[in-house]
């Protein structure tokens, strides 16, 4: 793999991971992917500074295609048989994926589990900004944008949206973004 350093990636016998051959940046992977696990990057212009991976056994994390990671992003995956799926054209900023609580907590009478892992769904074109954490049950559609420093919290928003703060909340509607800063977005020129 061009470009890629991945030495420090154990990938354990069974799991799958699949990078394009041209990406594009420092490229540095670290971290763990479990039995079975399936970690998939589709199609063409990944660009990748680090990224670190914690995917247990039975995991996947799947992105799409043109997926921009800037700085370091954290995908931990610490219960098997959760998901991440990322659509096409996301950016992210030192950001962290968590679809579990990494500890159980239980109901004092009965002494079942309350917290059970719960799968990331973000759409196609999101922009998850700097210090930015996605906690499990988090489902974003297409074209939105999580202000920096926000905590998403196993909430569902909509399509166009820009979303911010702890807990986040919708800041504003019916924007669309892109990677480049220029006076008029490049569909309206």
């Amino acid at each position: 793999m061009a470009n890629l350093i991945h030495n420090e990636l154990t990938i354990a016998d069974g799991a799958t991971f699949e990078f394009p051959e041209d990406v594009k940046g420092q490229g540095r992977i670290t971290g763990r992917i479990g039995r079975n696990a399936e970690v998939i990057f589709h199609g063409i212009d990944v660009f990748l500074t680090r990224l670190h991976l914690e995917i247990k056994d039975n995991c996947r994390l799947v992105v799409g295609k043109s997926a921009i990671f800037n700085k370091q992003t954290n995908f931990d995956m610490n219960e098997p048989g959760a998901s991440i799926i990322i659509g096409e054209g996301c950016m992210f900023s030192r950001s962290r994926f968590w679809t579990s609580d990494f500890h159980g907590i239980y109901d004092a009478t009965t002494g079942n589990r309350l917290n059970h892992t719960r799968d990331i769904m973000i759409g196609d074109r999101c922009w998850v900004g700097n210090d930015v954490l996605v906690l499990k049950g988090t489902e974003m559609g297409n074209d939105t944008v999580i202000a920096a420093g926000s905590v998403v919290s196993g909430k569902k928003f909509g399509s166009n949206l820009v979303i911010g703060g702890n807990p986040a909340k919708v800041i504003k509607e019916g924007i669309i973004w892109h990677h480049k800063k220029q006076d008029i977005h490049p569909d309206f020129e």
